[in-house]
């Protein structure tokens, strides 16, 4: 996700939010929140035929639904002492 990597800049930023946000939903423990806003914007992309797009969320929410399920006593745990957004959402301010 490096800005020279890509090539149409229309939408990086936002783009690069959304990654943002979607770790800090994941070192959170927020799985469940994370997994539900990926499954909309997959069938956002499958609506606008970007079916490549799609099939990369659905091999990421398969990764991190087995993720989840093999690992829930440390994703509880993040529950409990969570590693907030708060430094990564700074870090955009940067950019």
């Amino acid at each position: 996700m490096a800005p020279c990597v890509n090539k149409d800049k229309s939408g990086f930023y936002e783009e690069y939010l959304s990654a943002v946000n979607s770790v800090a939903l994941f070192l959170e423990g927020r799985t469940e929140e994370l997994i539900l806003s990926m499954k909309k914007k997959m069938k956002e992309y499958s609506l606008e035929r970007k079916y490549e797009k799609a099939m990369e969320l659905k091999n990421r929410i398969d990764g991190i639904s087995s993720f989840s399920r093999s690992n829930a006593s440390l994703i509880s745990l993040s529950r409990k002492t969570p590693i907030t957004s708060h430094f990564l959402k700074k870090a955009i301010l940067f950019l």
